[in-house]
């Protein structure tokens, strides 16, 4: 009995989140419809004097703004030393087992 009632409450908490992602995808695809309607008007240049807008920006802007990463030069060095200094990763170490490994 108790399986049934966690199972009946996991139902029912999937189907309003199946609600929420339907409704979430609807209104994501009525943005975008309008955008493209509205970037499909602005092409012609009669509608954008009509409209008074007279810079249209086609340049599609980036979703995320990535800050300088300060541990990237010391990933780099470590990652060259390593590869050059480790006895399981070093070329001439790899060009030996694959050797070992065809015989």
């Amino acid at each position: 009995m108790y399986y049934l009632n966690v199972l009946e409450s996991n139902m029912n908490r999937l189907d309003t989140l199946l609600s929420e992602l339907e409704e979430h995808s609807k209104r994501i695809y009525r943005i975008g419809m309008k955008r493209a309607i509205l970037n499909y008007i602005l092409l012609d240049p009669s509608e954008q004097a009509r409209l008074r807008i007279y810079e249209v920006d086609r340049t599609p802007r980036p979703k995320t703004i990535r800050g300088p990463v300060p541990w990237h030069a010391s990933y780099v060095l470590c990652r060259e030393v390593m590869r050059n200094n480790l006895h399981l990763t070093h070329p001439v170490s790899v060009m030996l087992r694959n050797l070992w490994d065809k015989k």
